[in-house]
């Protein structure tokens, strides 16, 4: 998954929710042990919840890590809305993650450091195959412009070559050995294209930024790429066949929407919940009616939100706003 911003369903409770993400993991989790979940970046900014004062400080993501961590999360790369936050706003939400953040570009400001408690790539042993994961994050849009730039992010423009050097860093400098190369970006769809195009010994790439489910082939050895839709109404499932003896690699993915055929997973249910009531509270005691109607839409009119069509052009509702 990617681009999550929101605890529970919406679109009147038809779309999305932690919850079902979580029983969706248990499914899978059932059916094979060997399961790993990965978020492809944006995940503690933005939000309204994300605004709240709950005891005596603003959430700031808090609400998104701690239903993360409940529902199992394994690895997540960073989104440029990570550094909406403040350094140490940031900091703090790292610190919390039960899970591993991987990012392979992004670094302390000014030096060869990756930022913080991020890794900058990570191998995973399943039965005596080697998976390397990599993480890639765009070095646009990365918060308000008046933000304090705390990290140095290798451009995406760089990047096809920037993967190419690391890759040969960790298997020639370091001599480590591995089968299958996961990427995880946080990338416009032409940078993942180029990555993959200059990097054919990349096996899969899972992508996230554009909010809309994606699935594509590009380079010599048609490298897949996928990318689900944002706030969890999607997920990707993918299950990976690999023989060591030929080496070959197989894998059948199916994108599989987020809905109330997934019951919630009641722990995770459970702190989303707490989170969300805290949040209306918190903005109760601001003065704030958050049940309130504040208007109604004329009828015919179609105000379109959806935020992979705002972000690209206008519509009704944002001239209204």
């Amino acid at each position: 998954m990617n681009d999550v911003y929101e605890l529970i369903p919406l679109g009147g409770g038809t779309k999305g929710g932690l919850a079902r993400v979580a029983t969706i993991r248990q499914l899978l989790l059932k059916e094979n042990p060997n399961t790993i979940t990965v978020l492809s970046g944006d995940i503690v900014s933005p939000s309204a919840l994300g605004n709240s004062i709950v005891n005596g400080s603003m959430l700031n993501g808090k609400q998104m890590i701690a239903t993360l961590n409940v529902l199992g999360l394994d690895y997540a790369t960073l989104g440029n809305h990570e550094f909406d936050l403040k350094v140490e706003s940031l900091r703090r939400r790292l610190n919390e993650s039960r899970f591993q953040w991987i990012a392979s570009n992004v670094y302390e400001r000014n030096t060869t450091k990756t930022f913080h408690n991020v890794l900058p790539y990570k191998i995973i042993t399943m039965k005596n195959i080697k998976i390397l994961l990599i993480g890639l994050t765009i070095d646009d849009n990365m918060g308000p412009p008046t933000a304090e730039r705390y990290v140095t992010i290798t451009p995406q423009r760089g990047l096809p070559e920037f993967t190419h050097q690391l890759l040969k860093h960790l298997r020639e400098n370091l001599n480590l050995k591995w089968d299958v190369i996961i990427c995880l970006t946080h990338l416009n769809m032409q940078n993942d294209i180029e990555i993959v195009e200059h990097n054919p010994s990349i096996d899969v790439l899972m992508g996230g930024h554009e909010h809309e489910n994606y699935y594509l082939k590009r380079g010599s050895k048609h490298t897949p790429i996928y990318k689900a839709d944002d706030n969890a109404f999607s997920v990707f499932i993918h299950r990976f066949a690999y023989q060591p003896k030929t080496k070959q690699l197989l894998i059948f993915s199916k994108l599989t929407q987020v809905s109330r055929r997934f019951k919630d997973e009641p722990e995770t249910a459970k702190i989303a919940d707490y989170f969300y009531q805290a949040g209306l509270q918190a903005y109760r005691v601001a003065g704030y009616v958050p049940e309130h109607v504040v208007c109604v839409l004329p009828a015919g009119l179609n105000f379109d939100g959806r935020s992979a069509v705002i972000r690209s052009q206008q519509t009704h509702l944002t001239r209204a706003l």
